[in-house]
């Protein structure tokens, strides 16, 4: 089973048992205060958060892609001890 199938299935077995699920995307390249606030809310309206990190470009303010310099499993390490 790929990694993405076994998600799909442990988020379906997690909907039959009558829980919610909520997606919060999002770059976390440099966690800011309004991240963390972003997922504490996130986090108050269901069961589980699934955190869903972005590519490898996010836009700048002046509508640039500009590249991102931390890795996706350097991020996701950070996204999990969280809590």
């Amino acid at each position: 089973i790929e990694k993405s199938e076994a998600l799909v299935r442990i988020l379906d077995g997690l909907r039959n048992l009558g829980k919610t699920i909520i997606l919060a995307p999002g770059n976390f390249e440099m966690l800011r205060p309004s991240d963390v606030h972003y997922l504490e809310d996130a986090r108050t309206r269901g069961d589980y958060v699934v955190i869903v990190l972005g590519s490898k470009w996010k836009g700048s303010k002046t509508g640039r892609a500009l590249p991102v310099r931390v890795p996706v499993k350097d991020r996701a390490e950070v996204m999990a001890a969280l809590g």
